[in-house]
């Protein structure tokens, strides 16, 4: 005759124990912490890593310095010279002028030149901090305007340390006097920058 195993209350208690510990142990730890009892002093090194940590939970303040960008300002100005008061005279015509702050600039300046009638001229642009000391950063480029009354489009662009007092600006002449050429519309856009040295830390 065979004996069957007798059940115990021992028995019992280590079936019961050893479920406890495979399945429930760190879920009834985990349930039982009490509210902000886990702080910086448990927390070990490195423990908190970008998958961790909630897309839009933290502010500039609290990263490190270098971490973001430097926020850019951008500036910008647009003006236009009719036929009739266009210079002929080197760069005799201020297109945009636009007043910056102290500091170093990425600028480019879009021109769109046209004529009106039969005749051929070229267009001379420059853009130049100007004001201050006086001009320390110069570009300039020539463009031919057809008499075929189509839009002409050129840009200028460099990179200036503008001084305080100092403004951007565009000036443009036209080589052929009784030309038509004009300015239809022409901007400057400036964006600060932390250097225009080319050199890195």
């Amino acid at each position: 005759m065979r004996s069957r195993p007798q059940l115990t209350y021992a028995n019992v208690m280590v079936t019961l124990l050893a479920f406890v510990v495979l399945f429930g142990g760190g879920a009834y730890a985990a349930t039982k912490l009490m509210k902000d009892s886990v702080g910086t002093k448990q927390l070990q090194k490195d423990a908190v890593t970008s998958p961790k940590v909630k897309n839009g939970t933290l502010k500039a303040k609290d990263l490190k310095a270098g971490v973001l960008p430097a926020p850019s300002n951008a500036f910008e100005a647009s003006g236009s010279v009719n036929y009739d008061v266009f210079s002929a005279s080197p760069f005799g015509s201020t297109v945009v002028s636009l007043p910056l702050p102290a500091g170093s600039y990425f600028a480019t300046a879009a021109i769109e030149a046209q004529t009106v009638n039969a005749v051929n001229s070229d267009v001379s642009c420059r853009l130049v901090n100007q004001g201050g000391a006086g001009a320390t950063g110069v570009t300039s480029r020539e463009q031919i305007v057809r008499a075929d009354t189509e839009p002409e489009n050129f840009t200028l662009t460099a990179l200036f340390d503008v001084s305080a007092g100092q403004t951007l600006e565009l000036q443009c002449s036209k080589s052929v006097p009784g030309s038509s050429a004009r300015i239809v519309k022409a901007n400057i856009v400036a964006v600060q920058v932390g250097d225009t040295s080319g050199t890195t830390d």
